[in-house]
């Protein structure tokens, strides 16, 4: 990026120490500063006047903070007088609120309206849950998806495409392992599934499923795990081989990775979309963790 472009990152040292090493892109550091009270201010010192704005900025599990954070960044860059503003979002938060029933909240869509009044150009993001909900954005959204970095993950570790399969968890997923079957020349299957008001997912039917093969169970994101937990265990059901699971969206917590791996989940692949606690790192036996920011910056 060249000195009429600007990459900020939010709050996020991992990610800051990484992004010199890819593509020459430069970063600079906002910084943060937090009072007693719990209060927390920005400052810019690079001057933006003019200039186009990028800001990264990963979620963690205190995703409110997180967003007024954001929030307060983007309000100091428009008044600051930046040309645009683009926000990376590896996540997009509260995207899970795509119902349309008028009486119940539409969290996504109205995160997008308050960043779009205070000035953001565009937003990138990856594997947005339920992309339809775009539609109703007032500001232009870039949606990556990762079927291509699944697939090309996948390849690497050296599998015969004959002995693997894809398994989408749930209906929403099964474009994703469509697709990543089709780069790998393998086959797939999908997990029907009934969600209960009280939140009980039960499995009723599972199709395309091979039980003589390894499989590579996908989805866009896990939060309690119902879903993957009743999907594991139906295919367990059917076959005795090892099922991982590939997911893009997962704050790990050692009470989910104890609940996943207790229900026939041999393996977590998870990307790193979201901050994770220190205790994830212990978990490494279990889990493992892929850098999603070299396929973020190819998209931008």
């Amino acid at each position: 990026m060249n000195r009429s472009q600007l990459f900020f990152i939010l709050n996020d040292q991992e990610w800051f120490e990484c992004m010199p090493l890819q593509k020459g892109v430069l970063p600079v550091h906002v910084i943060h500063t937090r009072f007693q009270n719990g209060e927390f201010a920005v400052r810019f010192i690079e001057e933006v006047a003019h200039k186009k704005v990028f800001l990264l900025k990963r979620f963690s599990s205190h995703v409110h903070e997180d967003i007024f954070e954001l929030l307060q960044c983007v309000d100091t860059l428009h008044r600051m007088g930046a040309q645009s503003i683009t926000l990376v979002l590896p996540h997009y938060p509260y995207a899970r609120q795509d119902h349309s029933a008028v009486n119940e909240s539409k969290g996504g869509l109205l995160l997008a309206k308050i960043l779009a009044n205070l000035g953001v150009s565009k937003i990138v993001t990856i594997d947005m849950h339920a992309p339809e909900q775009l539609r109703d954005f007032p500001l232009k959204v870039v949606n990556l998806t990762t079927e291509r970095f699944w697939a090309n993950y996948l390849r690497a570790l050296g599998h015969n495409s004959n002995e693997i399969q894809m398994v989408a968890a749930d209906k929403g997923a099964v474009s994703r392992a469509q697709q990543i079957a089709s780069a790998l020349n393998c086959s797939w299957g999908y997990v029907h599934k009934r969600r209960y008001a009280d939140g009980e997912v039960q499995v009723t039917e599972v199709s395309g499923f091979c039980p003589e093969k390894q499989t590579f169970l996908v989805d866009d994101l896990i939060d309690t795990g119902c879903t993957l937990i009743a999907a594991a265990q139906a295919l367990r059901n059917l076959s005795p081989q090892p099922i991982t699971a590939c997911i893009t969206h997962c704050h790990l917590t050692t009470r989910l990775l104890s609940r996943l791996t207790a229900h026939d989940i041999s393996q977590l692949i998870i990307t790193d979309t979201l901050k994770q606690p220190s205790s994830a790192q212990t978990q490494k036996r279990k889990v493992t963790l892929l850098n999603i920011l070299p396929m973020l910056l190819e998209g931008l």
